[in-house]
């Protein structure tokens, strides 16, 4: 079953930002990558989770 695009949006960013937060140099790019986790975070939240398949 295929997820939305909200859905693939959210799961990239979450991606990118634990890669980079595992992976990080310095404290520049810690913050970015945190905000960028945060940002997947606010986006889940604002859009109520109704583009989330709960069998995913």
């Amino acid at each position: 079953m295929s997820r939305n695009k909200w859905t693939d949006m959210i799961i990239e960013l979450q991606g990118l930002s634990q890669a980079g937060l595992t992976y990080v140099r310095d404290d520049f790019d810690l913050e970015r990558y945190a905000r960028i986790r945060d940002i997947a975070a606010e986006v889940d939240r604002v859009t109520g989770g109704k583009h989330r398949d709960h069998r995913l």
